[in-house]
């Protein structure tokens, strides 16, 4: 599936019972508590999925081209493609909690 078939008018909404569960595979497969990936949806970004911000950023975990590009090359995860934004959210707040000792709460910062 390519990009545009991505981003369609009329996409999810942040909201959408599909990112719970998208959410909760991504949190098993990584280890990040579930209830910090979904704060960041539900509470942080709340952004559609076929938003784009005006920096470039995408879907509703809103990555930057820079970020998605780091993303898909390291994990082999398109952090555009709605399939995958949570496994991509995951894997960074994963790294950001490594660096910080485990601390998810610091990481989110």
């Amino acid at each position: 599936m390519r990009l545009k078939e991505f981003l369609q008018p009329g996409g999810r909404t942040y909201k959408d019972p599909y990112y719970d569960n998208t959410d909760a595979l991504a949190s098993k497969q990584t280890g990040v508590p579930l209830n910090i990936l979904r704060a960041i949806r539900l509470a942080g970004e709340r952004s559609n999925e076929n938003q784009i911000s005006s920096a470039g950023a995408r879907g509703v975990y809103q990555f930057i081209p820079s970020v998605r590009n780091s993303v898909l090359k390291k994990y082999g995860v398109d952090a555009w493609n709605p399939s995958q934004a949570s496994l991509a959210a995951a894997y960074l707040l994963k790294e950001n909690a490594d660096r910080n000792k485990g601390d998810y709460i610091a990481a989110v910062r």
